[in-house]
């Protein structure tokens, strides 16, 4: 009998404890689906892109996870003012001290102002184009900060086949070569290409599924001829703020990895005989292609 009270303790208070906090999900009802239109990562000519785009005007908007909201601006500002041009902004607190943000919203629920608690079940808001945007849609974060970190939101999401279906690999568009005076572009980086100097090679890559999208990639390697040590690497996993300057996870700044829309290669390709590239988007189907180099030597 006693054995038999204490298993039924046990099981009293086993299924009298709250229930642990739900996963992230997807800031846009499942009803509502559409293919995201910008990844985390991409550029923005001057700045990494800090999250994760889906086009739509007048989309109910459901925080990734419940939560209080801490900040909600419903002045539409516009590019040229302070803070920044997010347009109507919410930012939201989880318990586990992340912090969620929505941007460009046409509508904010007038009750986050007052409410403290918000579930996952409730609108908070509407898609829109507020602030400095292309086109009516919703950007949607991730922050630790703690960490100082702002986290890809696709790593986080479940369900990525309804929101983000990428069963493709990226594809190599074209080539450049920044010089000291500007920036050339390189239709066939196979054909002979005279180089006074050892400058910085870039490409043009995007991934897509349709040929509708244009998302950046998620992981870039490149090698020159056999060397197993790539020239440069990185992945958007996160970017981490440090030192004053937003950086990829193995520390590399903005211009170390983009000039405009196009991704760094690296240097030290004059005395080369072949580079390699290798890219993938976060689940889609990665590339390595690798290019013979004809550099002709003029100094």
């Amino acid at each position: 009998m006693e054995f038999l009270r204490t298993i039924l303790l046990f099981l009293f208070l086993v299924f009298s404890l709250p229930l642990p906090a739900g996963g992230f999900q997807w800031p846009i009802p499942e009803k509502h689906a559409r293919m995201i239109s910008s990844t985390f990562g991409e550029s923005r000519l001057d700045h990494f892109h800090a999250g994760v785009d889906i086009p739509g005007k007048g989309i109910p908007v459901l925080p990734m996870k419940e939560g209080a909201v801490i900040f909600a601006m419903e002045r539409n500002i516009r590019p040229n003012e302070l803070p920044f041009g997010g347009g109507k902004t919410i930012v939201m607190e989880h318990p586990d001290l992340s912090w969620s943000v929505y941007m460009h919203l046409d509508t904010i629920n007038a009750q986050l102002y007052t409410q403290k608690d918000i579930s996952r079940e409730q609108t908070i808001g509407h898609s829109g184009d507020s602030g400095h945007s292309g086109g009516a849609h919703l950007h949607f974060g991730l922050y630790y900060p703690e960490e100082n970190r702002i986290a890809n939101p696709l790593k986080y999401l479940p369900q990525k086949e309804i929101f983000y279906v990428n069963n493709a690999s990226p594809s190599i568009k074209q080539f450049g070569v920044l010089m000291e005076d500007r920036f050339a572009i390189i239709r066939d980086i196979e054909k002979p290409l005279t180089m006074t100097k050892d400058y910085n090679m870039y490409a043009a890559i995007e991934d897509s599924v349709n040929g509708k999208e244009r998302w950046g990639v998620y992981s870039l390697k490149t090698y020159k001829d056999n060397d197993k040590k790539p020239v440069i690497s990185w992945d958007m996993e996160s970017i981490y703020f440090k030192n004053q300057k937003w950086l990829t996870k193995n520390g590399l700044e903005f211009h170390r990895v983009f000039y405009d829309r196009f991704y760094n290669l690296g240097n030290h390709f004059r005395d080369a005989t072949n580079i390699t590239i290798e890219a993938t988007g976060l689940n889609g189907v990665p590339i390595r292609k690798e290019y013979t180099l004809n550099i002709i030597k003029n100094k």
